[in-house]
């Protein structure tokens, strides 16, 4: 099975069941995150008034497995940063990607910007 992986962006919409969040549900048994994506889920749950130990533990429910920010990831990531340049990504954006590009893996988001991208990765949008 190929793996996916899960931008924050995907995982919020699931966890809060907004549009698109129901695309993510057959997934999750294939699904692996970046950690730096992990740490983006748990500070947008801390901006929706969830206290940390609460965040974490409805993600850990999920058992997604957390892939390292090394400093592999941290080059490829600088790299997509600089080509994408002007088109709005932010670091997560390009960590996301980045572990999508290394593991061969589709990637999957909820943010439309992601659409123009021109990257050797397959982009999917649930919403």
């Amino acid at each position: 099975m190929t793996s996916v992986v899960l931008d924050a962006s995907a995982l919020l919409a699931f966890l809060h069941q907004e549009p698109g969040g129901e695309k993510v549900v057959p997934m999750l048994s294939r699904c692996i995150m970046s950690a730096v994506n992990l740490a983006e889920t748990y500070s947008q749950l801390g901006r929706y008034g969830a206290a940390l130990p609460a965040a974490a533990n409805q993600v850990q429910r999920l058992q997604i497995p957390i892939m390292a920010f090394d400093n592999q990831q941290a080059m490829l990531t600088a790299s997509i940063h600089n080509i994408t340049r002007g088109q709005g990504l932010s670091l997560g954006d390009c960590a996301c990607l980045a572990l999508g590009m290394s593991q061969k893996a589709m990637v999957v988001t909820a943010d439309r910007k992601w659409a123009m991208l021109r990257l050797d990765v397959e982009i999917v949008q649930i919403r």
